[in-house]
């Protein structure tokens, strides 16, 4: 019962987020002639497109190199080949289904070389946290550099468009309030003795193994054994990114002449609508950059032309790089070249001498 409720869940997850994407790439290209956007997007300079695809892609080879980094103090260093593989066949996945590209790339990596997967999720959650922090950061840069246009910006999208969807005071009260008390009950409870309770549950202790290397893999980068290499990829993650949009930019007629700094305005944007809970951003992407473009008067046609361009170009690179890294994949044994721990993280032990390492295996 429990097994076909939490399948049932799934499909309707599924079924919601694809209808979400469908509903806004409705809502975007709705009083949009075809015609129109093939002629527009004709104009576009398909050499400048092939080289965003190219520094896209090298943007997944560092963020490969890079959770190679967050890997390597926890003793796993599994080749950069399998790693890479497992961040194309995790952007693919999420193209099915939000969020699955996470659990698909750990679950590749731990058939070809033992990181479990527990540890691997650990490692990848602290790499979107890290991600998280670093758009907000650019979000601030972008305010600061262009205010005016990120303040227009938003009095559209909430004053005007969001009319609908606007809560009284006392709503975010409520939701403050309930946050709170949730805060302050938590803490209550462990201060009072809760992790003992828990740990006398026998579904806790069957969980606690799980968590555990799920916290050690978020806490992997406190002892990174490279942090210059590690901070300095992650530097270049994000300039690709920017050279990826801004080339995209710069390939259109009608966007070629926007600033440096509207070109990573874009970038802040489309990471927010890739971040919607709809499959690859779809709709969302295309809504939030055609509408930002606006503002900068450009009108909503090259908007959602120059969107469609640039969100269509690196879906198809995921789709046909995700594809082969799954045939790729395929054909490597399982465990293959397996990474075995150089060292017990605890113990400081080779995992030859670590019975418990070797029982995992």
């Amino acid at each position: 019962m429990a097994s076909s409720s939490r399948r049932l869940r799934k499909i309707l997850q599924y079924v919601v987020s694809l209808a979400a994407a469908l509903a806004l790439l409705f809502w975007v290209f709705r009083k949009q002639s075809w015609e129109d956007i093939w002629s527009r997007i004709a104009e576009v300079e398909w050499y400048l497109i092939v080289l965003s695809l190219i520094v896209g892609l090298l943007s997944h080879l560092v963020r490969a190199f890079r959770w190679n980094l967050l890997l390597e103090p926890l003793g796993y260093r599994p080749p950069i080949g399998h790693t890479f593989l497992s961040v194309l066949m995790g952007y693919i996945a999420n193209l099915a289904i939000p969020r699955l590209g996470e659990v698909a790339r750990c679950a590749f990596l731990d058939r070809k070389s033992g990181v479990p997967v527990a540890t691997g999720f650990g490692t990848v959650v602290m790499e979107r946290l890290l991600d998280l922090i670093c758009i907000l950061l650019l979000t601030g840069v972008v305010i600061a550099l262009e205010f005016t246009h990120v303040l227009d910006f938003f009095k559209e999208m909430l004053l005007e468009k969001g009319r609908s969807v606007q809560f009284p005071i006392w709503v975010w009260g409520l939701v403050a309030a309930f946050l709170v008390g949730a805060f302050v009950a938590l803490w209550w409870f462990f201060r009072r003795g809760g992790r003992a309770v828990l740990r006398r549950q026998p579904l806790y202790q069957r969980l606690e193994p799980i968590l555990l290397k799920f916290i050690e893999g978020i806490a992997s980068i406190r002892k990174l054994d490279r942090p210059i290499a590690f901070w300095v990829s992650t530097f270049l993650i994000w300039l690709f990114y920017y050279l990826m949009t801004y080339l995209a930019i710069l390939a259109y007629p009608a966007t070629s002449g926007l600033s440096v700094s509207v070109g990573l305005a874009v970038l802040v944007v489309g990471g927010f609508g890739m971040a919607a809970p709809v499959q690859g951003g779809f709709g969302a992407y295309h809504f939030l950059v055609a509408n930002f473009l606006l503002i900068y008067g450009v009108a909503m046609e090259d908007g959602v032309a120059v969107a469609a361009v640039m969100h269509t170009s690196q879906t198809i690179l995921v789709i046909v790089v995700g594809s082969l890294a799954l045939l790729i994949g395929l054909l490597i044994p399982r465990h293959a070249n397996a990474s075995i721990p150089t060292k017990d993280p605890e113990l400081g032990t080779s995992p030859a001498s670590s019975p418990s390492l070797e029982t995992e295996r």
